[in-house]
């Protein structure tokens, strides 16, 4: 099952932000965000999210940010925001694939052990 939710800018017709979600099995989700995660698109990837977990359950779940160029304080609290539903609910979630900016700002925040993959840590 694969899911897309583009999150468009009011002033084009162009996504911000395009959400992938796959059940590569069914313990797995996996969401790939392309774009930027900021005020007017962290929502939409906190409701997929969110989405995935309740319609899913699984026992984990990936976000892959290979394609994000950036994330703002918005973006982190979304990805905070799942990741203690998730950990409620026994639930792990993790970022993947973070590009070296999007790291730095796990870095500058103290959420490089909370939210990042194992092997995506610097």
């Amino acid at each position: 099952m694969t899911a897309t939710m583009p999150a468009r800018s009011p002033s084009a017709d162009r996504p911000l932000l395009v959400l992938r979600t796959s059940v590569p099995e069914p313990a797995v989700v996996e969401i790939a965000a392309s774009g930027d995660v900021d005020m007017s698109t962290s929502p939409q990837l906190r409701e997929a999210i969110v989405e995935a977990l309740d319609a899913h359950r699984p026992q984990r779940v990936t976000v892959d940010l290979a394609d994000v160029a950036f994330v703002d304080s918005s973006g982190l609290s979304a990805l905070m925001y799942c990741r203690n539903i998730a950990e409620r609910d026994g639930i792990t979630l993790r970022v993947t694939a973070a590009q070296p900016l999007v790291r730095r700002v796990f870095m500058i925040t103290g959420l490089v052990d909370v939210l990042l993959e194992p092997a995506d840590r610097p």
